[in-house]
């Protein structure tokens, strides 16, 4: 993980732990208040931690924004590469199918543009449209270039299950797709503020969307169930990667 020099990674899971929850707090009272509206010790009361374990982390609040909008990416980058070693198949063993493979690329897509979007609306001034500025910084576009480098090395294995004439330059035109799609629709909020369409709902359309559009057969059902459905959220070890962004 890259982490500027005003921000000191934290070395063991109980001081993990501590993070994720002063990360969680700012979040909340992003989200809640603006960012001039929240303080340090807002974020301390909120997160039940103290002022000196947010300044042995963070120099200033202004750190800690940054770190924010910074984390998120490199969660979903360190997230996306999990998920391309459990794609992997053991010697011997049969190669998931290449429907397996996009709808598990979706899925990680899916979360992590809708941690994203999140963030960078709760960091936004107010009348910002959703979503501004969300893939513009240098860790946003690290996990945009391995998600494209990845899926085509993917494509490649799998040229006889392709019909498109062309997959790199599909790749190129759909992914922005993908992504426009999920920032119109984290937009759409029904009258209690929750997303118009569950993650699993519009992961298995944009699956749709992806296999139709390569030419791979038909979408079939949606993606695996979350392998971290069951996870407790308070452990460090087994959380979901974009458990304190959801």
């Amino acid at each position: 993980m890259v982490t500027s020099p005003t921000v000191r990674p934290p070395q063991q899971s109980r001081s993990r732990k501590t993070l994720n929850r002063i990360l969680r707090a700012a979040l909340e009272l992003l989200e809640e208040r603006g960012v001039e509206g929240v303080t340090v010790q807002d974020v301390v009361k909120r997160s039940g931690t103290s002022v000196g374990s947010f300044y042995h982390r963070f120099g200033t609040k202004d750190d800690l924004l940054a770190y924010l909008e910074r984390r998120v990416w490199e969660d979903a980058l360190e997230r996306w590469s999990a998920l391309w070693r459990e794609e992997a198949p053991e010697e011997g063993a049969a190669a998931p199918s290449l429907r397996s493979v996009l709808a598990r690329g979706v899925e990680a897509l899916v979360g992590a543009h809708q941690a994203g979007l999140r963030v960078a609306a709760a960091l936004s001034s107010p009348g910002t449209p959703v979503g501004e500025g969300a893939l513009d910084g240098e860790a946003a576009r690290a996990f945009r270039d391995r998600v494209i480098r990845d899926l085509e090395s993917a494509l490649e294995a799998y040229a006889s299950e392709v019909a498109h004439p062309d997959p790199r330059v599909a790749l190129q035109v759909v992914y922005p797709l993908l992504v426009g799609c999920l920032r119109e629709l984290e937009a759409e909020r029904t009258p209690d503020g929750e997303p118009a369409l569950d993650r699993r709902l519009l992961t298995r359309e944009l699956t749709r969307v992806l296999v139709g559009y390569l030419g791979t057969g038909p979408a079939g059902e949606g993606p695996h169930p979350s392998r971290d459905s069951s996870a407790d959220p308070d452990d460090d070890e087994s959380v979901d990667p974009f458990e304190i962004w959801s």
